[in-house]
């Protein structure tokens, strides 16, 4: 299914979609809701987030803030906004939580080895 000229990211939750749409030169990210409808796709509901002309532009702080403003938007339910980010979290190849994790669980490993020997 294609959807319109978002063609950065997209994720799937359900029959609804999210996609991204970055603007590096205007700093500002928008993240755009879209359902199956009867007719094809719908854009339903959008999420827009600006960055400060003093901070650094990144992508990935941009489609986090804007997923933010468009599940406010939506007034999903704590369920389905969990469902959600697990979602996102899994939408990068090599995500940096995952790693972050592996680490501590590492760490973890490693510290109580030390303490059974």
């Amino acid at each position: 299914m294609m959807f319109s000229n978002h063609k950065n990211k997209l994720m799937r939750y359900g029959k609804i979609y999210f996609s991204w749409r970055h603007t590096p030169k205007k700093r500002r990210t928008e993240c755009f809701v879209t359902a199956e409808g009867t007719k094809g796709p719908v854009t339903t509901l959008m999420g827009t987030t600006r960055c400060h002309s003093r901070d650094v532009y990144s992508k990935e702080t941009g489609r986090r803030a804007s997923l933010t403003q468009a599940l406010k938007n939506m007034m999903f339910g704590r369920v389905e906004r969990t469902e959600v980010w697990e979602a996102y979290r899994t939408l990068s190849k090599d995500p940096k939580w995952k790693k972050r994790e592996v680490k501590r669980v590492d760490a973890l490993k490693h510290e109580l080895s030390k303490e059974s020997v």
